[in-house]
């Protein structure tokens, strides 16, 4: 994923379920982890720039 894009639920889900079968339970722990962000209304996602960049 990349950073400064926005990513619907459905693309987050595509992403994640060729890692991980269990997509969702993926989604919620980067999501709690603070890595992808959400807007309020769950429809759209971001890698979280702060995190991203410190990993560098």
């Amino acid at each position: 994923m990349y950073i400064n894009k926005s990513y619907s639920e459905k693309e987050v889900n595509e992403r994640l379920s060729s890692i991980y079968a269990d997509f969702a339970i993926l989604r919620r722990y980067l999501v709690n982890s603070h890595l992808l962000e959400r807007s309020n209304d769950c429809r759209e996602y971001w890698v979280n720039e702060e995190l991203a960049k410190n990993k560098k």
